[in-house]
């Protein structure tokens, strides 16, 4: 099973616990997603080497950004719930910063 195919397991599964109110089991899901997510771009940034590529390294970005910037805004809930509250708060300053740099 590939990086990309986990993480829609895992964030099914963490999406379970958060509904139930399991915020202990989600939590730790939610982070290897968006650890997840960080070496598939970085596995992809790695081939893109070279001015020529510019556009590219930038394509990925903007798609990292899109894809883990709900992930954060999920994440920092159930910090939230689990009385995280700094942290949570970092987490979606972060997705707030990804998601006004994708545009979305």
């Amino acid at each position: 099973m590939d990086g990309l195919t986990t993480v829609c397991y895992l964030q099914a599964l963490a999406a379970a616990f958060r509904a139930q109110g399991k915020y202990s089991e989600a939590e730790p899901l939610y982070r290897r997603v968006l650890a997840i997510h960080q070496v598939e771009a970085d596995r992809r940034l790695a081939r893109l080497k070279g001015r020529q590529y510019a556009a590219a390294r930038d394509r990925v970005r903007e798609t990292l950004a899109f894809q883990v910037a709900p992930v954060l805004r999920r994440y920092a809930s159930v910090l939230r719930a689990l009385g995280r509250a700094d942290e949570a708060d970092q987490g979606e300053g972060r997705a707030e910063r990804l998601r006004v740099r994708c545009g979305r």
